[in-house]
């Protein structure tokens, strides 16, 4: 069979790009933002102007709570409206960083023709739930300045445009915003000038906030008078805390004011500091890796829910899937990967927590779904991935070996057992591999050949636990299965011709691409289910994919040195690589945004060639990663196909979980 042509239509993707986006809305919400904060039970993400786009609490994946947040200042005598740091229109500079080996984020903004440089410092406390931003406002100019600082927020708290009240806590000289279960005060150790809850925008606009009362909507502002002499400069130390009721948040706050903004930043330092010793250190030379590498694990960090010990694939980014299928859930492959990141940083408690947590999560069929939420509930799907839970069990097993913690075997047998059981009951007995289900890149249905690794690499690790636990009869009959699997692999998916393996086999496609590519009857095949619709197949699918990488990292079916692997392997290079900015792509005509390199297949490769003891190959593939990381150090899904600029989802947490593993596979190797 010829090379694929472009026109397949999917009949199941969760990369639909819609023609318009669902709720409009939501269009004030940018799709890439900067930078990230967090304490692993409450997220927000920034953009570079240091505006605050979404904040998850009291978990990290829902319920999100902000609509708008917006800064700005009134400066009496120079201009008659409020200047927002987000305005485009206004030239504003924004520049943003890091403070050193921490989750603390300072994002600056200055306007040269007011003669104004706004310092905001922005993080999570660790262990509660308040998040602190400080605001050093500079005079740069030759005269004192007369201004006022208005803080607006406009919460939809439960992404709930319904039933939110606002109003003003005058003994805690704070802003309060609360719905059901959900409160959130804003205040500062200084008193405010003024406060808005009826007209807030409009009247932040004007730089004159009216007052009122408890109001019946999700709109409020907050002043700060201040007289800035010249080239000096004023703090304004500003709170947001969070409570399931109101006078919990203003519990919060009144705690929140009970220390200083440097007591709280000092906190924060120490935390992230510490988290970091605690971790495998480094000893390669390259800088640049070792800056990368110790940001990956502090995101990795924020992106783990300390509360349940699901780790979820991104802060969410497309929240009404006019782009794509949503990203702040918890996928069990991506959480396998990141888990697997965390056990060989030498951060054990956190995969464990993870795995535990998938028990919650699980079917009572043994089979685990797509993707979940925090609390193990399934989370909005469109298909079901048999690689998942294989993912999960031969993570199981990778963290014991590590670990040896033989409680963790007893405590997750039952699962494993259940999984295992399910995993064998999905073979197809023709063939001896997993049947069809939605592929790792959820776009086709089909046998895979990643999906059948990931199944072999679960039983495999299923055998291991059960020999482990002295249960020889299920040991041997998950051994049995695993090594049918690998003898099909090995016959089933070799593409003779091409010299490399096929991705899929089997593969469900639309009727239009059957009857386009199918020109003999050993091409395909059509089923007719019982109430008479029509389902049509191709044989082979003999697109070059990098997924392939999968069948020697990490499940190990086949060796790195396996000749065909290697042939596989640089037809993956070959055939995928950006020749304009470097990177591999996912696949042969690939158009999710636009059809990208990423970040995920480029340290595939990478690991792929550490295997292969081609560590020059593997440096390079290393370094293009780091050039391609954003200002802030964090790794996207993607990079521009034209620009080489990040592209899509800031930060993914696979692409963060595969360096680390990379850059640690490299230490210890070599």
């Amino acid at each position: 069979m010829g090379k694929r042509k472009s026109i397949n239509i999917q009949k199941s993707c969760s990369h639909i790009e819609y023609l318009q986006p669902i709720c409009t809305e939501y269009n004030k919400k940018p799709y890439l933002v900067n930078g990230i904060i967090g304490n692993s039970s409450l997220l927000a993400s920034l953009g570079e102007n240091g505006q605050i786009y979404r904040l998850w609490w009291p978990n990290i994946d829902i319920p999100q709570h902000i609509d708008e947040t917006k800064i700005g200042i009134f400066i009496l005598g120079k201009v008659n409206h409020t200047i927002w740091l987000d305005d485009p229109n206004e030239q504003w500079s924004y520049n943003q960083y890091y403070i050193k080996d921490t989750n603390i984020l300072v994002s600056t903004a200055e306007k040269t023709s007011l003669n104004v440089l706004i310092k905001s410092t922005t993080f999570a406390v660790p262990n509660k739930d308040l998040l602190v931003r400080n605001f050093e406002i500079t005079n740069t100019g030759n005269k004192k300045t007369n201004l006022q600082f208005i803080h607006y927020t406009s919460l939809k708290i439960e992404e709930n445009p319904l039933y939110n009240t606002t109003t003003f806590i005058a003994k805690e000289d704070s802003l309060a915003h609360y719905r059901d279960n959900y409160a959130f005060c804003i205040s500062s150790p200084i008193k405010c000038s003024g406060y808005s809850t009826k007209d807030a925008l409009k009247d932040a606009e004007h730089g004159s906030l009216s007052g009122g009362k408890v109001v019946l909507n999700s709109r409020g502002a907050i002043s700060y008078f201040l007289s800035i002499e010249p080239n000096k400069t004023k703090e304004l130390p500003l709170y947001f805390s969070c409570g399931h009721i109101l006078e919990e948040a203003i519990y919060k706050m009144k705690e929140a004011k009970s220390q200083n903004y440097n007591e709280w930043l000092e906190i924060t330092k120490r935390e992230d500091l510490k988290f970091l010793e605690e971790g495998k250190q480094l000893s390669l030379e390259d800088e640049k890796i070792q800056m990368l590498y110790r940001r990956s694990l502090l995101v990795q960090k924020i992106l783990y829910d300390k509360k349940s010990g699901c780790i979820v694939a991104a802060p969410e980014v497309d929240e009404t899937y006019s782009r794509c299928g949503g990203y702040d859930y918890c996928w069990g492959r991506d959480g396998v990967y990141a888990a697997r990141a965390f056990q060989i940083a030498g951060f054990l408690e956190f995969s464990r927590s993870f795995y535990l947590w998938t028990l919650t999560s699980q079917n009572e069929d043994g089979s685990w779904q797509q993707r979940h939420y925090h609390n193990g509930n399934l989370a909005p799907s469109w298909g079901f991935q048999i690689d998942e839970g294989g993912s999960i069990l031969w993570g199981m097993w990778q963290y014991y070996e590590e670990s040896e913690d033989s409680n963790f075997l007893n405590m997750v047998w039952e699962a494993v057992k259940k999984g295992a059981e399910f995993l064998v009951d999905f073979i197809n007995t023709k063939n001896n591999l997993p049947k069809s289900s939605l592929d790792l890149w959820e776009e086709r249905e089909g046998q895979h050949a990643y999906s059948s690794a990931a199944v072999y690499g679960g039983l495999l690790g299923a055998y291991n636990i059960a020999k482990e636990l002295g249960h020889e009869e299920l040991s041997f009959k998950w051994k049995a299965a695993a090594d049918k699997i690998q003898k099909s692999i090995e016959e089933v998916f070799w593409n003779e011709k091409s010299q490399r393996y096929y991705r899929t086999i089997n593969e469900e496609v639309s009727k239009e691409v059957y009857e386009a590519e199918i020109k003999t009857e050993d091409m395909g095949y059509k089923k007719e289910d019982k109430k008479g619709y029509i389902s049509y197949y191709i044989n082979y699918d003999p697109i070059v994919d990098s997924s392939l990488l999968g069948l020697v990292e990490p499940f190990q079916v086949f060796s790195p040195e396996a000749a065909k692997m290697q042939k596989t392997a640089d037809s993956i290079q070959k055939m995928l690589w950006n020749q304009k900015v470097g990177g591999i792509k996912r696949y042969e005509n690939d158009v999710y945004i636009g059809g990208n390199p990423w970040i995920v297949t480029t340290l595939w490769l990478a690991l792929f060639r550490i295997k292969q003891k081609q560590y020059h190959k593997a440096k390079e593939l290393l370094d293009w990663v780091v050039q391609h990381r954003t200002c802030l150090g964090l790794l996207s899904e993607q990079i521009d196909k034209q620009d080489g600029t990040p592209a899509w989802v800031i930060p993914l947490n696979w692409s963060h979980a595969l360096f680390i593993i990379a850059v640690q596979l490299l230490e210890t190797i070599t």
